[in-house]
């Protein structure tokens, strides 16, 4: 869990080893953007906590290849547009909470 620390950013393919990671949290940091390959790797992740950070701008293609995920938490955020694109390729979500666009 890297909840509640001070990360502003994260390297693209930081996760790539992790393919049976389900959870991801890493609310409550100060990430101010999702680039393409931030989540590159992640195949198992079911449940991702990017709640309360300073994001401002996701990639549209920063959760392709995400199949299994099915929660993203987004609240909390500095983000005033999201692509339209940006869930398309996304097959099992079911809940998506973005309360700052």
């Amino acid at each position: 869990m890297l909840h509640s620390n001070t990360i502003h950013s994260i390297a693209d393919r930081a996760f790539q080893d992790l393919k049976s990671l389900q959870v991801l949290k890493m609310s409550y940091n100060r990430v101010k953007e999702i680039n393409k390959d931030t989540f590159q790797g992640l195949e198992g992740l079911v449940r991702l906590h990017m709640d309360h950070n300073r994001i401002e701008f996701i990639n549209p293609e920063a959760f392709y290849g995400l199949t299994t995920l099915q929660l993203v938490h987004l609240e909390g955020n500095l983000l005033q547009q999201l692509h339209p694109d940006t869930f398309v390729t996304l097959r099992h979500s079911q809940v998506f909470k973005v309360s700052s666009v």
